[in-house]
């Protein structure tokens, strides 16, 4: 049991680390990009962290940017909770973490 539960909780803290370096790489503000489908979305991070909507803490929000706009799924809400404001409906996104990419070329 007791090497057990030193595997268990080495295995809970590497994966909890791994989150927060994935989640600490998308600063607000962040240029980033996200494959959804067959469509390629872009958008600055403007939220990131737990949400009440689904389980977990690795949720990223994204405002959609230029050729983006449109194409999201909110308005930084999501159930009548406003985590970021995405401007007009559709132009806001709620991603994992592991599903955004920072965008080439960008400083931020």
């Amino acid at each position: 049991w007791e090497v057990d539960r030193a595997v268990l909780v080495y295995y809970n803290c590497t994966s909890s680390l791994s989150a927060l370096v994935t989640m600490s790489s998308f600063a607000h503000h962040t240029a980033v990009e996200v494959q959804l489908k067959e469509q390629l979305v872009q958008g600055v991070v403007m939220f990131t962290g737990a949400v009440e909507f689904a389980a977990g803490d690795d949720w990223v929000g994204i405002r959609l940017t230029t050729g983006s706009l449109g194409l999201g799924k909110n308005d930084g809400s999501v159930s009548g909770k406003k985590y970021f404001q995405a401007g007009q409906d559709k132009n806001g996104i709620f991603v994992r973490s592991s599903q955004v990419k920072r965008r080439e070329g960008m400083s931020r």
